[in-house]
């Protein structure tokens, strides 16, 4: 999950649009088979604390600043900010979000026409040379049209940082609230507000209680066991989706973005995170995606750990139908529009300005490996997707990331450019493991 930010400035100190308040201070596995992963205790960091967000409403819009300028608060004919609505954000982590005017179809009118062919160039790029962010000319195929909204953060100082967020491509197959995924609050900020008056922004409390986990319970595969929706904490109350099933084709990873997977004081409580996730994607309530569940079939943690995203609808299977033989995949909700047989794979962490961990690619490595053993995928090579409720035809590589779909969902950052960069290595060990060769080199993460 990445918000898909366009644009981030800086600039110079100048008045606030309204009195700033004074910021409060921030809160403060063992195996148990072949390819069992887990953990004794996991952790969700503090995104932002005494922060508060003011929105612009219809009568005090603001127009979006030029790039390298600063953003103009709005006045009143005295120059006062009398038109501004503080929202305040708890103490408690947090996170924010935006809701669109309109659903999630405006994503599928932007794209029409760019949905059949072969994804080339620096979107998905040749399978040996996945570098840089991939981007698109204003107007070309796969370039949203959607409404963006630009935030405005401002520290105590009155600096003020500027985000351009656009609606996310993250998202279930339908009609949905037309959102962006969860956006950072930056460190210290006081204030923030939006200057698109169609748009709402909500603030969004993070899941921080400690929970012990034992051995994973959850079976994915014969070998692969991961911690069950059970064991993280799931409320179950929240899941409203119904399971959908179709037979498995290609592979997409992902970054949450937020959390950042960096916050120490959390580190030991990794399920909370999960649960975060959670929440956010399955209700609506205070701006939430409404999905009815959890985006990902599966979630690592930094410290390697792989926990079941998706309902089956089954207690203790994950991914696949039970007694299908890994035949029929829950369809899940991460790549708009092109989410029938396509298996997400989530870490948690923002890999736009981090490093994904050793021990998260280690898992990561051995998730695809058993999946790709067990579908009979090549991870080296590529499929083609056809999806004909979404008049989807595209040959994509069999283990992807998610930026690489964006003439089905536009354009996103996700999974990061230091993850995304990565993937040829994956791939090529991952085929190393499937053939029963032993790969030379290293595949390197950052270190906890």
């Amino acid at each position: 999950m990445n918000t898909p930010i366009t644009s981030s400035q800086s600039t110079s100190p100048q008045a606030s649009p309204s009195p700033a308040p004074s910021p409060s201070p921030a809160p403060s596995p063992t195996p148990a088979g072949t390819r069992t992963l887990s953990r004794r205790r996991f952790g969700l960091g503090a995104l932002a604390a005494g922060a508060t967000l003011a929105v612009l409403p219809a009568a005090r819009a603001v127009a979006a600043p030029a790039a390298g300028t600063a953003p103009s608060p709005a006045t009143g004919a005295t120059g006062a900010t009398a038109g501004l609505t503080r929202i305040p954000v708890p103490e408690a982590p947090s996170f924010l979000s935006l809701r669109f005017p309109g659903d999630s179809t405006a994503l599928a009118g932007s794209l029409a026409g760019s949905l059949t062919g072969s994804l080339t160039g620096s979107a998905a790029g040749p399978l040996g040379s996945s570098t840089g962010t991939p981007t698109a000319p204003a107007g070309s195929p796969g370039t949203p049209t959607v409404p963006t909204a630009t935030v405005h953060f401002t520290a105590p100082d009155g600096t003020r940082t500027s985000r351009t967020v656009h609606p996310s491509g993250h998202c279930r197959d339908g009609a949905f609230p037309l959102c962006s995924d969860p956006v950072a609050v930056p460190a210290g900020a006081t204030e923030a507000y939006v200057d698109t008056p169609t748009t709402t922004a909500h603030i969004h409390r993070v899941e921080t209680g400690d929970r012990t986990v034992a051995d994973p319970e959850a079976t994915v595969l014969p070998g692969l066991t991961v911690v069950s929706r059970r064991q993280w904490g799931a409320d179950e109350a929240l899941m409203t989706w119904a399971p959908e099933w179709a037979p498995p084709v290609c592979v997409t990873v992902h970054h949450t973005a937020v959390p950042t997977g960096r916050e120490p004081q959390y580190r030991h409580n990794w399920p909370a995170a999960v649960r975060s996730v959670y929440r956010f994607h399955a209700s609506s309530d205070d701006g939430g995606r409404g999905w009815g569940d959890i985006g990902y079939h599966l979630v690592i943690d930094p410290e390697g750990v792989v926990y079941q995203g998706r309902s089956t609808g089954v207690a203790g299977h994950a991914v696949f139908r039970p007694g299908s033989a890994a035949g029929q995949v829950v369809t899940a909700g991460h790549v708009y529009r092109a989410n029938t047989g396509n298996i997400g794979v989530c870490l948690i962490g923002d890999f736009q300005t981090g490093e994904p961990t050793a021990a998260a690619l280690d898992s990561l490595t051995t998730v695809l490996t058993a999946l790709c053993s067990a579908l009979g995928l090549d991870p080296e090579g590529r499929v083609r997707y056809v999806n004909a409720a979404s008049s989807i035809d595209l040959t994509q590589p069999t283990v992807t990331g998610h930026r690489d779909w964006e003439k089905a969902a536009g354009t996103t950052e996700c999974p990061g450019d230091n993850l995304w960069r990565r993937l040829p290595e994956l791939r090529r060990r991952v085929a190393a493991a499937v053939g029963g060769t032993t790969p030379s080199g290293l595949l390197s993460g950052g270190s906890r």
